[in-house]
């Protein structure tokens, strides 16, 4: 896979890539030097694809390699209940790790410290940042939500850290927000930014509640007040329908303060005119118009979000 960065990079403040993919590093800082550039990693598996003949590749899609930990650290590998190797439902290359163990999370921590710095990038996109006990596969260290959510707070402590203090920017990618919507203010604190991977919407359509809207914009909110760089994504991996986009549009510019990043279903940013539409900064804070609507008005326009209809309007002056 190639892309002409000349033209890509330009329309995005953040990029997430490949561990490997670092040698397109140059083209996107030369396209856009104000973009900035995350290396993926997970945060709770290692991977047998990612390893051969008893030696982990060397760049890698997790913190710690398979092959390594399996030879020298076998105690960092989750269980399940019969006591094998705590395969993750779905991805039948995946094995989860004791995410709560401080040896692994420091031993995460420390091997991407040193691939970030050994290749310019500027941050981590740290997936996988668990809060749910059956997220992949129950396994019996942490049989419960509670206790997955409190070795996860603990990893994200240690490992966001130790990412910051080498000047490195870390983004952990929050599943099932809504369901606890406390552990985003929480969690916020220890790491650079959160992920929202499915705002509002988790198809192509707005299919959240108003109790969950709200948390939504308490996410937002939360980020602006913070100055952190979060991520928000609109609905499904595919093309979303411009009615989705400009509600999700609207409802994230009620509080947003600039630092923050919103993006499309499909990722391709030439789908989505509507969300490049520059507004100009912020008149004051969202309020209730005289239609009893959020609206939040801006140098260059408005944004007015209509939860009675689910529909949202982003106009220019």
């Amino acid at each position: 896979m190639s892309y002409d960065w000349a033209q890509v990079a330009p329309h995005y403040a953040a990029i997430a890539l490949n561990a490997w993919d670092y040698p397109w590093i140059p083209a996107i800082r030369a396209a856009n030097p104000s973009v900035k550039i995350f290396e993926y990693k997970d945060l709770t598996s290692s991977r047998t694809s990612a390893c051969s003949d008893g030696a982990d590749q060397a760049q890698l899609p997790t913190g710690v390699g398979y092959c390594g930990a399996m030879a020298n650290h076998p105690e960092w590998f989750l269980r399940n209940t019969t006591g094998g190797l705590l395969q993750e439902n779905g991805y039948p290359t995946q094995f989860e790790m004791d995410y709560g163990n401080p040896a692994y999370q420091q031993q995460w921590a420390s091997n991407v410290a040193a691939d970030l710095a050994a290749h310019g990038w500027d941050g981590v996109e740290m997936d996988n940042a668990l809060d749910t006990a059956n997220a992949y596969g129950v396994s019996p260290s942490y049989p419960t939500d509670a206790s997955v959510q409190t070795a996860m707070a603990a990893m994200l402590a240690l490992v966001g850290r130790q990412i910051k203090a080498a000047g490195k920017l870390a983004v952990a990618n929050l599943g099932y927000d809504t369901k606890y919507p406390s552990l985003w203010a929480s969690w916020l604190p220890s790491v650079s930014g959160l992920m929202d991977e499915y705002t509002w919407s988790w198809d192509t359509t707005v299919d959240q509640s108003a109790a969950d809207w709200n948390a939504f914009e308490n996410e937002v909110r939360s980020c602006a007040a913070a100055d952190d760089l979060c991520w928000f994504r609109v609905g499904a991996y595919q093309l979303v329908p411009s009615s989705l986009v400009d509600f999700v549009t609207a409802s994230y510019l009620l509080y947003a303060d600039g630092t923050s990043a919103l993006g499309p279903g499909d990722m391709l940013w030439s789908n989505y005119p509507e969300m490049y539409t520059n507004l100009g900064a912020a008149l004051g804070a969202a309020y209730l118009n005289g239609n009893g609507n959020w609206q939040r008005d801006f140098q260059g326009g408005s944004v007015i979000v209509n939860l009675s209809t689910w529909t949202g309007v982003v106009t220019e002056m």
